[in-house]
């Protein structure tokens, strides 16, 4: 058993064994610059959400009003000019298409879209981004996808995740609070709560190693 400790090398790794990086070396630099600007659209959300209190809104404005509104903007466009079909790339899904379809339901996922990040839900909709939500239709319709989220392992995975991010939610908040009520520096307090929690890395469509089962997590964790 080969063991990654990293989300992204475990993405990367999987995407390779599934040939999900395009025909070629073209393609595959397309794939993997979609694929990097949607991990980097995630961490600016958290970003967002774990900056000082004090800064939290504004933070919460920039993202929701200039940060995602350019990537929905962007990703819109380079779908719209492969004919709408809800790939980025030809008519295969690859792992840039999900990583897009796990961002958007994480987005728009009641625990993720916390207190103050409801405009989220009013950006993307199937009116309003009809490309992004082709390509979660597309994704969520694959068989292996299928067979992936209804397995026992993928439900484990989800139930762990889910019930970590529900007891963390106010406690990581607070912390990270205390954490940066000793500074008088702007910070994120990112890499503190990484530290702490691990659940912001969580790509529920390909099993990341911040994503614990409950049944293998132990006090540490």
């Amino acid at each position: 058993m080969i063991e990654h400790a990293e989300a992204l090398a475990i993405e990367l790794r999987l995407a390779r064994r599934f040939n999900l990086l395009g025909a070629n070396a073209f393609e595959e630099s397309q794939i993997m610059s979609l694929f990097s600007n949607t991990r980097a659209i995630m961490h600016r959300h958290e970003d967002a959400y774990f900056s000082r209190s004090q800064f939290r809104t504004e933070e919460r404005d920039k993202f929701i009003n200039t940060k995602l509104s350019q990537w929905i903007a962007t990703h819109e466009k380079v779908l719209k000019e492969n004919g709408s079909t809800g790939f980025y790339i030809g008519d295969k899904v690859t792992l840039a298409e999900i990583k897009t379809a796990v961002a958007v339901d994480q987005l728009l996922n009641e625990l993720y879209v916390f207190k103050g990040f409801e405009g989220i839900k009013k950006l993307i909709t199937p009116e309003l981004t009809p490309n992004l939500w082709k390509v979660r239709e597309n994704v969520l319709q694959k068989k292996s996808y299928k067979d992936w989220t209804g397995s026992a392992v993928f439900q484990e995975l989800k139930d762990g995740t889910t019930e970590l991010l529900t007891l963390s939610i106010v406690s990581s908040k607070n912390i990270l609070d205390q954490f940066f009520s000793k500074s008088n520096s702007k910070g994120t307090g990112v890499e503190f709560q990484k530290d702490a929690f691990c659940l912001w890395n969580v790509n529920l469509g390909m099993g990341a190693s911040c994503t614990y089962p409950r049944s293998r997590r132990g006090a540490s964790d």
